[in-house]
């Protein structure tokens, strides 16, 4: 859910910028850098409910 209000946030954002290029770029990288820390994070929270768990 967060992902979607940065990107809600990032295109408006965008829209009333004056240099909405760089903007834009920045909701790229927002959602680029997500992508990739996001399976990693999921798998450590499953790793810290199991060590509980035990």
């Amino acid at each position: 859910m967060a992902m979607g209000v940065a990107t809600l946030t990032l295109t408006v954002a965008s829209l009333l910028a004056t240099d909405w290029p760089l903007v834009a770029l920045a909701g790229a990288f927002a959602a680029v850098s997500h992508a990739v820390v996001a399976p990693s994070a999921r798998a450590c929270r499953r790793c810290a409910r199991l060590v509980l768990i035990l």
